[in-house]
């Protein structure tokens, strides 16, 4: 099952990377939508990786950060959560408290699972905003990735 988790995450990876492609080619085409969307997915799995791990994140939820930190970010993200993911064994119950306060426990393997979930989610939502202002969006389905 890990291995499964690995192999979605460095999907969502290199979709991310894809989208990075087209905000760095077409910066005066981005809407400020797309581009807090963006942010946000990135922010929220770093967010993720802190709370399993007990760290405060660097970054807010809905912070605006530039496409050469959401870069970074996208490859921390991963090397991060493949770190937990050899450390730590899925059933491993993760207390957090949310960004409204809340306090919450879940097992990594479900937190998991929603990082990845919550960016195809967002990744649809920047599609659109690209189709919007006359951008191709790539083909993030992963079927197609598994070709």
């Amino acid at each position: 099952m890990k291995d499964f988790f690995k192999e979605i995450l460095v999907y969502q990876f290199q979709m991310n990377e894809k989208i990075i492609e087209i905000f760095e080619n077409n910066p005066d085409k981005i809407s400020e939508k797309a581009h807090l969307l963006f942010s946000h997915s990135t922010n929220s799995h770093h967010i993720w990786n802190a709370r399993i791990l007990g760290n405060t994140p660097k970054f807010g939820v809905w912070e605006l950060t530039s496409i050469e930190i959401i870069k970074e970010k996208n490859k921390n993200n991963l090397e991060t959560s493949f770190e937990i993911l050899d450390s730590l064994d899925l059933e491993t119950k993760i207390s957090y408290q949310n960004s409204d306060g809340e306090n919450f426990v879940k097992s990594l393997k479900d937190i998991i699972f929603h990082i990845c979930n919550h960016s195809t989610y967002h990744r649809a939502q920047i599609a659109t905003e690209l189709k919007i202002n006359n951008i191709t969006p790539p083909s993030t389905d992963f079927i197609h990735y598994k070709v």
